[in-house]
């Protein structure tokens, strides 16, 4: 018996957020890009030991189009500016005080990470963060990055 699995492809709903660094960020700004979109907080242990691999992760292949967004549901921006200062993350990281777009990505559980391709669907979504997680973020935006190269053209 053949057996048929229907795929659902689900478009990254749009969403603009103002970032600590006061501009004004638009998810479909970076279609055509891998994005990494995480859901955390300052007070979210697994959400901290998520931010240096995230930022090796952006260090690493930006240059390749992965853009790295971090979403904090902190109250406090002062608190989140120190945080992020201190651990010198070079990607963008926007302010959802009200939760507005983390109710939009059902990311009720903290740090919730999805990856999105560069035509805008959302291929993987996680929550926590382990090893295994690293792992398989890793080799998925890879994947992603030559589908990207290719679509545009481009020897990978």
């Amino acid at each position: 018996m053949l057996l048929l699995a229907l795929m659902t492809v689900e478009k990254a709903p749009d969403f603009t957020l103002k970032g600590i660094d006061g501009k004004t960020y638009t998810l479909s700004d970076f279609r055509g890009k891998v994005v990494l979109l995480d859901f955390w907080a300052v007070w979210c242990p697994p959400c901290r030991a998520s931010i240096p691999f995230f930022e090796s992760l952006y260090e690493k292949y930006r240059d390749s189009g992965l853009v790295v967004i971090g979403v904090s549901l902190d109250r406090r921006k002062d608190i989140l500016k120190r945080y992020v200062q201190q651990m010198g993350v070079q990607y963008v990281i926007l302010w959802d005080r009200d939760g507005m777009v983390a109710d939009l990505y059902n990311a009720y559980s903290l740090p919730t990470t999805l990856i999105i391709d560069h035509d805008g669907n959302i291929v993987m979504r996680r929550v926590g963060f382990t090893r295994s997680h690293a792992r398989l973020y890793e080799n998925t935006i890879r994947r992603l990055l030559k589908e990207r190269c290719k679509a545009l053209g481009r020897v990978c």
